[in-house]
Order: C-alpha cells, then structure tokens, then sequence
C-alpha cells in the first residue's frame, strides 16, 4: 500500500518518459513508435525510418501496455488517461516485484533484514518511477532461489530458463552478463551429476521469450542488435544528445581504472552508496553461492567500466547496479552473523554503516533523477551525492 500511494502521476526523467512513450503507445495505438504519443521528442529514443521509439528494450513496454489495455478494457476512458497508465505501469513493474523481493528474501533471512532490503536501500530509492531495475532485482533473486535448490528438477529448470531469457528481454546487458554466467556456473556446480535433460529444459523453456525479444527488435529496426550498437544508423537523427548535443555526464570519457574506480567505490561506487554491502566481499571459506553473486557483481562492474561512460546519467547512485543489491545484502548479513559471533564490540561499527546505507537510499527517494542540476554544472564528475543532498534537501 505505501509502495502504491507513493507512485507518482507522471515521469520526471528522458529514462522513465521514455518507457512510459513506449508503454502508452501500445496501450493507446498498438503501436511500437512513439510518434503520436506526447514524447516523441524525448532525449531517449531511438529514430529509424523517419519514426521514433524509445531506447527501453521493447518487451517489457510490449508485455505491459498490452496488459495494461486488456484492464482498462473494464474502463475504456483509462485508455486515454496517461496517468493511470504510468501509475499502473509502476505498480507493475515496481510494487509487484518489491513483493516479490519480500517474499523471497524472507525465505533465506529474518524479517527485519528482509525489511532492510526493501525500506534501506537503493531498492527504496527507485521504488516510485517507472524503471526496469527493481523488476530485474526480484528476477535475478528467484533466479538465484531456484539454482541453490539441492536437487534440479523440472520446475527448477524451466524455471531458471524463463527467468534468464527474462533478464537478457528487460536488460541485454544484464542477459549478456547472467546468462554465460549462469550456465558456467551450473556446469562447474554439477560437473559430476550433470543432467543434459534439465540442461535442454532451461533452453527449451528460455525460447519464447527471447524470441519474443528479437522479434521485437528485428521489427522495430531491422536488426537482432540494440541499435545503440549501431548509433551511425539509429542515433544520428538531428538533435540527438547521443551524437551531436552531448553535455554533462555524456562527455564523461574517464580512463578505464578510474571507471573501475568509480563504479566501485568512487563517485557512483555501489561500496560508497551501499556500504553494507562491502560484508560481502569478506569471504571466509569457498561456497558455491558465493561464486555466483561474485562472479555476477564481476562481470556487471566489468562490462559497465569497459562499455558504459557516464555512470548512469543523471540518476541517483550506481542504478545499474541495482540488480545486485539482494544478493549481496544475502552475502553479507552472513558474514556480519559471523564477525558479531566473534565479538560483540563491532555491533556499533556494523549498525553505523546500515544508518549511513539507509540515509543515503533516503536521499535518494527524495528524487533518484535529480542530479540534472550537477550534470549542468559538472559536479557530478567529482562528487554527486553532495550534490544530491543539496538539491533534496535544500533547493526542494
């Protein structure tokens, strides 16, 4: 209920205006463009044969605007209404999966640590505007929850093929990364009971969707590729702030150590932003699970230092990174459970770094996009939460 009341009447970001052109496009025209929607000229889109489209993957505008107009069918005025589609496109895509996230990390932690993880986090900080970062937190969980099952049978196999073809459809960077992972992972855990069956029943049961996905994009741009991939042809159209209009976060061409750096544990650090999480990294003894969160977290710090610039443009915090969060905050509640065995002294150290974990995802939820003054000014290159806490707390 407070996740709900707490969504708002319309996008306050080119990143989640974009996804709602998307999501109302097909809910008001079944169309894939944006072109009679009120974005069509939104910073993040996408432009091939003279017609718009938003950057989003197009699965989960697909999937939810087609829902969305089968509800409001109950009551056709809604369909005109882009109030009621953002919000319920963010009760979606952000409410549900918060349930979700509950109800799965209760079955590994206690019911306060499972509150943490949704009210003192980062997970709280995103959880009012349309994004696809909560959505794919509570995928990667499940996913996660079925691959540590004891004995693979049929339901975790489909299971974990449908969740991974739901990553790579909602995030194809996340897919690019969990996916290999993911089978490596299983093959190394169960080299010596391998099932070539539950092999072939997670990718039997990944197709629909990631056909689904490529069909989609193939009929948007004529290509299996994102079209970022490909900017000469999708992101040259005039004005574009991909190509010709670049400023703030987009001019940002950092060396490659200090990205690694920064998304770590500099300016838009994961460690900086969630420090409860650096328990995580102490790792005591070699442990299955522990080898695929790390190797998770590895491949998402890699692939963002080596393909992606500005650190997530004008966004609150490492919001890439958000997926992770879950499974980290499992990882370490283990390691706190041992250091407070140990000795009861670090109780004061360990509670002074969630109060900074949960100041930080409070400041944030004052607004994750509003780092737009800092990208104007250019402060965000060196230190953006000084200047997110100012804008939250003293410009509003």
């Amino acid at each position: 209920m407070f996740f709900t009341l707490k969504i708002p009447t319309h996008p306050i970001s080119d990143n989640d205006a974009s996804r709602l052109a998307g999501t109302m496009s097909i809910v008001q025209y079944s169309k894939l463009n944006i072109d009679d929607t009120p974005y069509k000229g939104i910073g993040d889109r996408v432009v091939y044969n003279g017609k718009s489209y938003s950057s989003k993957p197009p699965f989960l505008n697909f999937v939810t605007g087609y829902f969305i107009k089968f509800v409001f069918q109950l009551k056709p005025a809604l369909l005109q209404n882009q109030v009621a589609i953002y919000k319920l496109s963010a009760f979606l895509t952000n409410v549900i999966p918060i349930l979700i996230i509950f109800i799965a990390s209760r079955k590994i932690l206690n019911l306060k640590h499972s509150l943490f993880l949704i009210f003192g986090t980062l997970i709280f900080s995103y959880s009012k505007f349309l994004t696809n970062h909560i959505l794919e937190a509570a995928i990667h969980l499940l996913l996660f929850c079925f691959l540590i099952q004891k004995k693979q049978n049929v339901t975790t196999s489909l299971a974990t093929g449908v969740l991974l073809s739901l990553i790579l459809a909602i995030d194809i960077t996340g897919g690019a990364i969990v996916i290999p992972v993911t089978l490596c992972w299983y093959i190394f855990v169960h080299k010596d009971d391998l099932n070539i069956k539950n092999l072939l029943l997670i990718f039997i049961s990944s197709l629909p969707i990631t056909i689904l996905h490529f069909a989609l994009n193939y009929i948007q741009f004529e290509t299996f590729l994102p079209p970022q991939l490909l900017p000469n042809i999708y992101l040259s159209y005039e004005n574009s702030k991909w190509l010709y209009n670049k400023t703030g976060f987009e001019l940002l061409d950092d060396p490659i150590l200090i990205r690694f750096f920064n998304y770590t544990f500099g300016t838009y650090g994961l460690f900086l932003y969630q420090p409860i999480l650096l328990f995580s990294l102490f790792v005591k003894r070699f442990d299955k699970r522990w080898l695929f969160i790390i190797a998770i977290t590895l491949g998402y710090i890699l692939f963002n230092t080596i393909m992606q610039k500005n650190y997530g443009g004008s966004a609150f915090g490492p919001r890439r990174f958000l997926p992770l969060i879950p499974l980290l905050y499992i990882l370490s509640i283990e390691n706190i459970n041992i250091l407070l065995a140990r000795s009861k002294i670090l109780i004061i150290l360990i509670g002074f770094i969630y109060s900074i974990t949960v100041l930080i995802s409070i400041i944030g939820y004052q607004n994750p996009w509003n780092n737009y003054d800092c990208e104007i000014n250019g402060y965000s290159k060196y230190f953006p939460l000084i200047c997110t806490i100012k804008h939250s707390f003293f410009l509003n």
